[in-house]
């Protein structure tokens, strides 16, 4: 329920984002600029996917390892998910 909380409300804030700043990017840069913006902001889409997918597939993963009673894999994975985040985040 929280991821998908959290993907709901990271759509909004992008709908958000782009309805708010389109206009204004129009209005005081100009119409190419606005080419820019949309570029950017399909390697931003790009880059939620990716991180949706590999967010979901650790959260099987962990859980598994947490039913297993092997918290230090558990652990392991959680620790792997957050620096490839922190990657991707990084990277754009």
């Amino acid at each position: 329920m929280i991821n998908l909380s959290a993907q709901v409300i990271a759509f909004l804030v992008n709908a958000g984002i782009s309805f708010v700043l389109t206009p204004y990017i129009v209005s005081c840069l100009g119409k190419e600029t606005y080419g820019f913006f949309g570029l950017a902001n399909n390697f931003v889409q790009y880059a939620q996917i990716i991180t949706v997918a590999l967010n979901s597939v650790a959260g099987r993963f962990i859980t598994i390892s947490i039913h297993r009673d092997d918290n230090e894999k558990a652990s392991r994975y959680l620790t792997s998910v957050v620096f490839a985040n922190a990657i991707i985040g990084g990277m754009l």
